[in-house]
């Protein structure tokens, strides 16, 4: 697949699309559509070009998802793009076209990680952030553009939403600052000021007490002797 912009050309070989991209519908042609369309493009209009113009305006939202991609991920780059409804496995992982992907410069509260509220109860801070992540994408296609690999083999990326008439939902961004995730500055600074708007707003995670992700993983998997 070519898409062209501002007179830079992206070229994405099929083994790279190999989600299932939603189309907003069927692209069917009515033979009455095609006649009443025929009509208006006035008698001389050719046939051919009277059948296919249903079937441009269906394609239209495809096009516009794929454009959609390339400009949130910056266009003509070389990395690898992963097209596909979505399964969420926690608050910063997807698997997308069969791929795991963990979402970049971001860590959530892990599944079992339990936090504090604004009242001082405890609650499972970890799922919170998977049913907020699984709520927001819906059943809407996700596109993930790939950073790197990580130490598990997991495709690292940036993932958007993109529904068509609205604009492109970077994930990453919006876990953190909705307060169900914190910005891993150790990988990226990318999301720092998206975590200081969460704070001050107190959403999420920011509105009562919790403990780093990553200082959770590391002690849950510590020895017992050891803490």
């Amino acid at each position: 697949m070519t898409a062209s912009m501002a007179g830079y050309s992206c070229h994405t070989t099929p083994s790279r699309l190999q989600g299932r991209m939603k189309a907003p519908g069927p692209c069917l042609v009515s033979p009455s559509l095609s006649k009443r369309r025929k009509f208006r493009l006035g008698a001389g209009a050719h046939p051919l070009q009277a059948s296919m113009a249903p079937l441009r305006q269906c394609l239209m939202p495809v096009a516009a998802f794929v454009m959609a991609m390339h400009l949130h991920a910056g266009a003509c780059s070389a990395a690898e793009v992963l097209i596909g409804t979505p399964r969420v496995i926690d608050g910063d992982t997807l698997e997308v076209a069969g791929t795991r992907v963990r979402l970049f410069g971001i860590d959530a509260p892990e599944k079992k990680q339990a936090c504090l509220d604004g009242r001082g109860e405890s609650y499972l801070c970890g799922q919170a952030a998977t049913s907020a992540l699984r709520e927001v994408i819906g059943d809407a296609p996700v596109a993930c553009t790939v950073k790197t690999k990580d130490m598990y083999r997991r495709s690292v990326a940036v993932c958007t939403v993109v529904r068509p008439g609205e604009r492109p939902l970077d994930l990453n961004a919006w876990l953190v600052e909705e307060g169900h995730a914190v910005a891993y500055r150790r990988y990226s600074k990318d999301f720092v000021p998206a975590e200081l708007r969460a704070q001050e707003a107190k959403r999420g995670i920011w509105a009562g007490r919790f403990e780093l992700p990553e200082g959770w993983r590391h002690k849950e998997t510590m020895p017992q002797w050891f803490q």
